[in-house]
């Protein structure tokens, strides 16, 4: 399981709009929705493929003002600049196109247009700027043309950086190439936005080992990573870990990053900086609290386990000299139910307590043992849970 990167899901939503902007049916056409057409009354002075190709900043008057268009134009520059695409692309119009003055008013590129010159890519044949001879020669172009050839041609060197060569934005092409008709388009610009998301988290790794002064290898990082998803089936659980792991929660230090009169102690033993492993892991108010719950854990499954901060915080239960994946995959939620008994207090003074930690535990496998058992599946819950509750009712 993977959780859902929301401000992707925002654009995708938006780029389902913005594909019928770039390639909307004829006005005519039964296909082309109203508000499709309501948006394209307002560009007075453009058209909607022009604004989202254009080199500098529109005037709201060019669109009549409308809130809607500025709206979508602002989210479709935050969208460009996370892609890195360049401001003008192949599917700039060359008709009502505010940033190129001649196809405003010129009838010759309306012609042109009828002919199949409606864009810069039309202008490339096998990847180069095509010639005048050659456009002529494919689209049947009268040889009086030849000045606005010189016209559109100025214009694309200045605005397209690999001219003469053809420009390729991958991620721009997979954009462009999407019909507004075919259904699914929201899951299909999410995917291709997350595929050109940058997934190194080795900042996140080296802040733990710093703070930790543990030695973090990658390999063992990327265990952790995987981890999220395998500690528990309850999202909540999920979700716990992955801030942890990324480093999400607002400790003591980090808010007094961007508010200095807020004390950068820790608010529990009010000594150390509360960092946030000091905050899970190695304030002195936790001490006990972590040295019970793995002796708990060891005592149940006849171990020595040592309370180790690479499994209690970052969930790498192969740091545990553990027989088999039951007793892994029962320390993984255990330390995952550890943590939120600490966020849940993440604000007071005091600390939790292992009998918290014991109750928390019991509600969350009374949960366990009814999904188990509706999945025809409780003989390996049995094989889980059943040392660390046959430990827990003999010291009750």
């Amino acid at each position: 399981m993977v959780f859902p990167f929301f401000k992707l899901y925002h654009w995708a939503t938006q780029l389902s709009i913005i594909a019928w902007w770039k390639n909307s049916p004829p006005a005519d056409s039964d296909d082309c929705p109203a508000w499709l057409t309501l948006e394209r009354s307002l560009c007075r002075s453009t058209s909607l493929p022009a604004l989202l190709n254009s080199p500098t900043k529109v005037n709201k008057t060019a669109y009549s003002g409308s809130s809607i268009i500025a709206s979508i134009l602002k989210i479709w520059s935050h969208i460009k600049r996370y892609i890195k695409a360049p401001g003008t692309y192949l599917d700039s119009p060359i008709c009502n196109n505010h940033a190129f003055t001649p196809g405003m008013s010129d009838f010759v590129f309306v012609m042109w247009q009828e002919r199949g010159i409606c864009d810069l890519n039309s202008l490339y044949i096998e990847g180069i700027f095509a010639s005048f001879a050659q456009l002529q020669s494919l689209y049947s172009i009268p040889a009086s043309n030849l000045f606005r050839y010189f016209q559109i041609r100025e214009f694309t060197k200045k605005h397209i950086p690999s001219y003469p060569n053809k420009p390729c934005h991958e991620t721009l092409n997979l954009i462009n190439r999407f019909d507004p008709l075919w259904k699914g388009a929201v899951s299909y610009f999410y995917q291709t936005l997350l595929e050109r998301t940058p997934k190194d988290s080795s900042a996140h790794r080296q802040a733990w080992a710093s703070e930790l002064n543990e030695e973090i290898g990658e390999g063992f990082w990327e265990q952790c990573l995987a981890n999220i998803s395998d500690c528990s089936v309850n999202v909540r659980h999920n979700l716990i870990q992955f801030k942890t792991l990324h480093r999400l929660y607002y400790c003591r230090t980090k808010i007094h990053k961007f508010d200095p009169s807020t004390s950068p102690l820790c608010n529990r033993c009010k000594i150390s900086e509360g960092t946030l492993a000091h905050t899970l892991w190695s304030c002195t108010k936790l001490s006990s609290y972590w040295f019970d719950i793995f002796q708990c854990f060891s005592k149940a499954f006849k171990k020595n386990l040592k309370p180790d901060p690479l499994v209690a915080i970052l969930g790498g239960t192969g740091a545990l000299l553990l027989a088999n994946t039951y007793e892994a995959q029962a320390v993984s939620l255990g330390m995952v139910v550890a943590k939120k008994m600490i966020l849940l207090m993440w604000k007071s003074d005091s600390a939790p307590s292992y009998e918290m930690w014991l109750r928390e535990m019991g509600n969350v496998l009374s949960l366990e043992k009814i999904r188990y058992h509706n999945n025809d599946k409780l003989k390996y819950y049995n094989k889980i849970w059943d040392p660390l509750l046959l430990y827990i009712k003999g010291h009750d």
